[in-house]
């Protein structure tokens, strides 16, 4: 009899190996005579199912056909074992130098799994720079479960040792802390907290590292745990957590509140990560190659980077002691938190998320993304500067992700951060990207006029009935009902009259003149084609553009639409009671949308002018400016992308703007249509327009948001597809 079967024999729940693991029909990875190297052991792996797939199958099932009542099959509920799900574990306990690996739904499942085994009144050691995940599950534990928290600067064991005592339970270590990059001594703590207490559980979070870089439990670590989320799957379409001991009775304890819960990871994800661990190796050795040489060119341009690959890091040698590499995770400090947002904004390559170990680059703000569940007040005291920006460096070739981080923040520097610098700052020989130049502003041309098409019709409708509501008392959905009859009736009649033409040409303009103002902008700057600008120029420039075509119309409307000379009417008596008059309702009939003009009506005074500038101001400064400087603030919750943020602010601004607008378009028509002398005195208008504003609010909506919120919408998103399209030929 061989001596594996031997074993089996004598120890049932023992493999070849000694692995005191579920059984399984995918065995470890044999080793031999010796121990193969790091990057066989991430690759190599057998299975014996029927087929002699060279991948492991996927186990898609949640139970599993027993042989009698009495059981006796392998598995019998994927809750409690799969066969895809022990493949992996007995695969990374291999990778981990661990006795026994366990796999859960997530890195913060696992952090939960661990945290089951304290008990109210005991203690917990953390460090005071942590991810924000695990600081909202300790903070909750600390306030829910009666667990007592310390947290202290775990980069200083001398720290660490004040703490620990023989109600010390659980020391939690993170190294490279997440997102400052200190180096956390883990022997030196290990020891000293199972000095303080032998029954003290030392656990580290290595999923900065992976265990391709550091091995924790082989530093005096009783637990390791990692989020599969990162670099063991390597492309963020998979979420999982790992959990290795090499005590037997420890991973009982942890596997107890996995099979109770239900929180295994399942066969599909399982596969997954499987898969994504056989290229941790090429994927990692790239990712810190690049790291290595980014963090490197952003502390020779002056910026204090926190990264344990350069020798300036103060613990340098000690990370080096313990680990074979430096990761692909470091940070930076600007001096400037608009700074360091701009930045962020400007980058192209570098995805703006949270998370790491992605084959692609992110970047990002950890006090407003990752760590944002941390207050304000905990991260001062925990010296958490607020401009820092973490770099999650992918696979890309490094050059363009320098290049990339050049042109990001050159966008918002005077001049270039060094004299050696290689900065895209335009030369002597071309000033100006004039590239394509004609065909950008065809591509405004276009876009200004298609919005203006979609939109026009509904405000030059609105338009009018909120004047006819104003003057003659006419309902403003009969005016609507009976114009868009109109337009069905004689639609060639309405596009070539003089109402739409005026609108269109408003509308169209002012779509033109933003378009122009951001194409000469990105020219001057040598910025994407694409780039909106919400600067001073551009609001003042679009303010008189539209100011002076829109006074014109909305004079020229005022005489189609307004109210026609009328000889005073006799005024009945006057109230006894002091009460204000009455002013009796206007009737008129349906109104056309093709009028003849309204002859011998009064001139326009001044102070109506001056009224409707300053009411299209207001909009204009609502539509084109505030929208790209409200909506970062726009909560996650309320609209998750840039894009729908985007979009929010753009409805959202110009419409609300009309409760601030409308008195001054009300009282500029009243001061038209009522101006004989002996007219209506300010009491008597105020009444009109306090009698008219809410429904005329809500009529200006109904055009703002087809002019500035679908037009705008439109007209910015088809100018950026064309842009695009033409930065793509370019390329």
């Amino acid at each position: 009899m061989s001596a594996s079967n031997m074993l089996k024999k004598t120890f049932p729940q023992v493999d070849a190996e000694g692995h005191n693991l579920p059984p399984s029909p995918a065995p470890s990875s044999p080793h031999g005579a010796r121990r193969y190297n790091i990057a066989t052991e991430l690759v190599f792996t057998e299975s014996n199912d029927q087929y002699n797939a060279s991948s492991v199958p996927i186990y898609q099932s949640a139970t599993f056909k027993q042989s009698s009542h009495e059981g006796g099959g392998e598995y019998d509920y994927t809750r409690s074992g799969n066969p895809t799900r022990t493949h992996l574990e007995r695969h990374l306990a291999k990778i981990m130098s661990a006795q026994r690996a366990l796999v859960v739904s997530s890195g913060m499942a696992a952090l939960d799994v661990i945290t089951r085994l304290l008990r109210p009144g005991d203690e917990v050691v953390t460090g005071d720079d942590l991810y924000g995940g695990t600081n909202r599950l300790l903070k909750y534990l600390a306030t829910n479960g009666g667990i007592i928290v310390h947290h202290v600067d775990t980069t200083n064991p001398d720290k660490v040792k004040e703490v620990l005592s023989e109600k010390t339970a659980m020391v939690l270590l993170e190294t490279p802390t997440n997102p400052l990059i200190k180096i956390v001594d883990i022997p030196t703590i290990a020891t000293a907290s199972h000095e303080a207490n032998p029954g003290a559980l030392v656990i580290v979070d290595n999923t900065m590292m992976s265990p391709l870089l550091l091995n924790p439990l082989d530093l005096g670590a009783d637990i390791v745990y990692e989020s599969g989320t990162k670099y063991l799957s390597g492309h963020h379409d998979v979420m999982a957590g790992v959990i290795a001991v090499n005590d037997a009775s420890l991973g009982e304890r942890l596997f107890f509140p996995i099979n109770a819960s239900g929180c295994g990871l399942s066969p599909f994800d399982s596969w997954l990560l499987m898969r994504g661990v056989k290229t941790l190796k090429v994927r990692m050795d790239q990712q810190q190659s690049n790291a290595q040489r980014i963090a490197e060119f952003l502390e020779s341009h002056g910026f204090k980077v926190r990264y344990p690959g350069l020798r300036s890091h103060p613990q340098y040698n000690l990370h080096h002691s313990m680990s074979r590499g430096s990761g692909a995770v470091l940070s930076f400090e600007t001096g400037d938190v608009s700074v360091s947002e701009r930045i962020v904004a400007n980058a192209k390559l570098w995805a703006i998320s949270v998370s790491f170990g992605c084959v692609n680059s992110l970047i990002s703000l950890p006090c407003r993304m990752s760590h944002a569940s941390i207050d304000a007040k905990t991260r001062a005291e925990r010296a958490m500067p607020e401009d820092l920006i973490r770099l999650c460096v992918g696979i890309e070739d490094v050059d363009d992700l320098i290049d990339d981080l050049q042109r990001a923040i050159a966008a918002i520097m005077s001049r270039s951060l060094s004299p050696d610098a290689a900065l895209p700052i335009p030369s002597r020989d071309r000033k100006w990207n004039t590239s394509r130049l004609g065909a950008r502003l065809g591509v405004d041309v276009v876009s200004a006029a298609t919005a203006g098409v979609l939109t026009c019709p509904v405000i030059t409708v609105i338009d009018r009935a909120i004047i006819e509501k104003a003057s003659k008392g006419v309902p403003i959905r009969q005016t609507i009902t009976s114009s868009f009859r109109s337009i069905l009736s004689k639609p060639s009649g309405f596009f070539l009259g003089t109402p739409f033409l005026l609108i269109y040409a408003v509308y169209t303009s002012t779509y033109l003149t933003a378009n122009t103002i951001d194409t000469v902008t990105s020219t001057l700057k040598d910025k994407p084609f694409s780039t909106v600008f919400p600067d001073t120029a551009k609001f003042l420039t679009t303010t008189a553009v539209n100011m002076g075509i829109c006074v014109y119309k909305d004079a020229r409307f005022a005489r189609l639409f307004g109210a026609n000379p009328q000889p005073p009417q006799p005024q009945g008596p006057s109230s006894t009671n002091g009460s204000p008059p009455t002013i009796p309702p206007r009737t008129t009939p349906p109104a056309s949308c093709h009028p003849s003009g309204a002859m011998g009506a009064p001139k326009v005074p001044k102070i109506s002018y001056t009224l409707f500038c300053l009411r299209d101001s207001i909009t204009i400064f609502a539509s084109f400016n505030i929208p790209a400087l409200i909506a970062p603030s726009i909560p996650d919750a309320v609209a998750a992308t840039p894009g729908m943020k985007a979009a929010l602010a753009q409805f959202s601004c110009p419409a609300l703007m009309q409760f601030a607008s409308t008195p001054m378009h009300l009282l500029g028509l009243d001061l038209y249509n009522r101006q004989p002398p002996g007219g209506l005195g300010w009491r008597e208008r105020a009444l009109r327009i306090r009698r008219d504003y809410v429904p005329s609010c809500f009529a200006r909506m109904g055009k703002i948001v087809p002019a500035y919120g679908v037009g705008g919408v439109v007209n910015i998103r088809m100018r950026a597809g064309l842009m695009g399209y033409l930065e793509g030929l370019e390329a």
